[in-house]
């Protein structure tokens, strides 16, 4: 029998819980354990006896719910009440024992805590129904993965167990190997034969709060700045998406102006994984507005590189912050790590970000008993 099936997003595309899945998918697999994962991924390229594509998620409920011998489900998606209203009509039809990853800021949260000031939504009588059923789900479910310590307080709030729920890392450690470092565009090995010193990031093009959400137009303001100590200093930016395509447009527009075209690069092609660069770079930088437990910080920081990140939301220990949203602040607190570099540097190799699979193997081994 097998103990557990997952599902979840896995890569293509390459987002930091498509990501989180196939790095716990390598581990069981190294582990001996036995699973199964389930993915509607559009673009699943990794195949195996140990993942499985969703092709019509209708059928495969019905499957499932007729032919599943699984002792455990985990729901490992972002922010989709109706999956988890499925996965709990399942679990308590098969007596399953669910677990459900609550990802960052779970944007399902206004189903079930309409106070929260960010969170604020007007539901109508149908969206009420939706928060009550979401909320038996969660207070039912077996066990939940909260990413953030914010998600284990809405969790809390809404009646769930206090021994039921526990915050754990989403940050997997990749497995290391050469092919990743083959697939790493030319061009980017270029740019850091070129420049001095270099700083990374990843995000999206997109706002939040009409604001930058990833920040980009810090970085370019960072850029434009310490250029003038650091005239070949470089910025690598690793993009996963583009929402916001008339701004994407006119950030470029501004770095043209600035003169510092040959001091950023913006990667658009999909890198399987990007550790690379982070191991490669001087310093990573997250100047995110809002943010869950973000696993590139933990990575850069697996790898001792020094991380410069804003206060929107706890960091992990070691993290230099700066106010959020202001330039000012992220500008001198970047300008002095790299001023005083072998001291952030020596700071790094001595932190430890982390490794959220052991906790979660433990969390499958108890409930599988």
């Amino acid at each position: 029998m097998k103990k557990l099936d997952i599902i979840g997003p896995y890569p293509p595309p390459y987002g930091g819980i498509s990501v989180h899945i196939r790095r716990l998918r390598e581990q069981l697999e190294r582990a001996g354990y036995d699973f199964m994962l389930y993915t509607s991924s559009g673009k699943l390229q990794e195949k195996g006896k140990s993942v499985q594509r969703i092709q019509s998620l209708k059928k495969w409920l019905i499957k499932y719910l007729l032919s599943s011998k699984s002792k455990i489900l985990h729901l490992n998606t972002g922010s989709d009440w109706r999956m988890r209203l499925c996965c709990g009509l399942l679990c308590f039809v098969r007596r399953k024992k669910l677990v459900i990853t609550l990802h960052g800021n779970d944007i399902s949260w206004p189903w079930v805590i309409n106070d929260d000031e960010r969170l604020k939504k007007e539901v109508n009588f149908k969206g009420k129904v939706i928060r009550e059923l979401v909320i038996a789900v969660l207070k039912n479910a077996s066990f939940i993965i909260a990413d953030n310590p914010k998600l284990k307080e809405l969790a809390l709030s809404i009646g769930v167990k206090p021994t039921k729920i526990a915050t754990v890392s989403a940050f997997i450690p990749p497995i290391v190997g050469q092919s990743d470092y083959d697939r790493i565009p030319q061009c980017i090995w270029n740019f850091y034969r070129n420049h001095k010193p270099v700083i990374s990031a990843n995000g999206s093009i997109a706002y939040y709060k009409n604001d930058d959400l990833y920040g980009v137009d810090l970085m370019i303001e960072l850029v434009k700045r310490l250029k003038r100590k650091y005239p070949d200093i470089g910025l690598i930016f690793s993009l996963c998406g583009v929402r916001e395509k008339r701004y994407y447009k006119e950030l470029k527009d501004r770095i043209g102006r600035y003169g510092i075209t040959e001091n950023m690069l913006l990667v658009q092609e999909e890198l399987p994984e990007v550790y690379p660069l982070y191991k490669k770079s001087d310093v990573f930088v997250r100047p995110t507005n809002t943010d869950g437990d973000a696993m590139s910080i933990r990575e850069a920081l697996y790898f001792k590189t020094p991380v410069v990140a804003s206060d929107a939301c706890p960091r992990p220990d070691g993290v230099v912050l700066f106010k959020n949203r202001d330039v000012q602040d992220f500008i001198e607190k970047t300008k002095k790590v790299l001023d005083n570099y072998e001291e952030y540097k020596s700071k790094a190799n001595n932190l430890d970000p982390g490794n959220g699979f052991d906790r979660i193997l433990e969390i499958y081994n108890e409930l599988a008993r």
